[in-house]
């Protein structure tokens, strides 16, 4: 329910995978007899600087070269990568399945299908993990923009209308889909460093939520005595309470729908010019 995703509500971006450990490539073995000089496993400096094509005639007689280094590291590089991008997305899946706390490396290990050493390999605890998932996380936010078109799209001929659908449906999809968002506002809560982590995710939430506001203004649909960067930052934290309240400590002895129409009607008294 946080206005990253502003004409449309969170939706949690994949697990992405980072770089991985390279291979030493075997070395070429050229055919001829031994004798003095380079083993049969070495070429001499004139050799060294010729294509393998003009060695001997060699790669005519294969019918092709021989494959570069670039190429042979390229395999396990990629291999690396492919485990690395799986075990982000399992760790993912069980992280807001299950809650990071009851969350073991073997559950990841296991749900990724590799062995617990593997895990540990590309990372060294489930924290690790964590924090490189917010990390993309906030990459994947980072990277979406909204054209003027689809802010108009979104704002369309009732504004107020348009705020409060997009609240109720974010908070539908929240409370119904596992989401690394919820996982994320609850530890950063009490944790400095994930707190850390998601301010960036914050500031760029506000920054949309600030584009639209402007736009708004630009359109005659938003008040223009507002200040969008103030008005974004309080209306973006009065939704991270709401969602804080009503998802993570799940207050039951309130009722969501009205909670979310009252904060709609607050936002938009505040914002919209008819409501003035």
């Amino acid at each position: 329910m946080t206005p990253s995703e502003t004409a449309s509500g969170l939706t949690d971006p994949p697990a992405l995978g980072a770089s991985g450990a390279n291979a030493t490539p075997a070395r070429t073995t050229r055919a001829g007899p031994n004798r003095s000089g380079p083993t049969p496993t070495e070429a001499t400096p004139a050799e060294a600087t010729r294509s393998p094509t003009s060695r001997s005639g060699r790669g005519s007689r294969l019918g092709k070269e021989a494959p570069s280094q670039p190429a042979r590291q390229r395999r396990p590089q990629a291999r690396a990568l492919a485990t690395r991008a799986r075990l982000l997305e399992t760790a993912q899946k069980l992280f807001t399945r299950q809650g990071e706390e009851a969350t073991t490396m073997q559950d990841i290990a296991t749900g990724a299908g590799v062995g617990v050493g593997t895990v540990y390999h590309h990372f060294s605890d489930k924290r690790a993990l964590l924090l490189e998932l917010i990390d993309q996380y906030g990459n994947a936010v980072a990277a979406r923009r909204r054209t003027e078109l689809e802010l108009a799209t979104f704002l369309g001929d009732d504004a107020r209308g348009a705020v409060q659908r997009w609240l109720l449906r974010a908070y539908e999809r929240l409370r119904t889909q596992p989401s690394l968002y919820l996982v994320i506002l609850a530890l950063a809560q009490r944790d400095a460093e994930v707190r850390e982590r998601y301010r960036r995710i914050e500031e760029l939430a506000i920054e949309r939520l600030c584009s639209l506001i402007e736009f708004a203004q630009a359109r005659g649909i938003a008040r223009p005595d507002v200040a969008p960067a103030a008005a974004a930052f309080l209306i973006h934290h009065a939704i991270d309470m709401a969602a804080m309240q009503l998802l993570v400590h799940d207050r039951s002895e309130t009722d969501p729908e009205k909670v979310l129409r009252e904060l709609a009607d607050m936002i938009c008294r505040y914002i919209l010019e008819e409501t003035r």
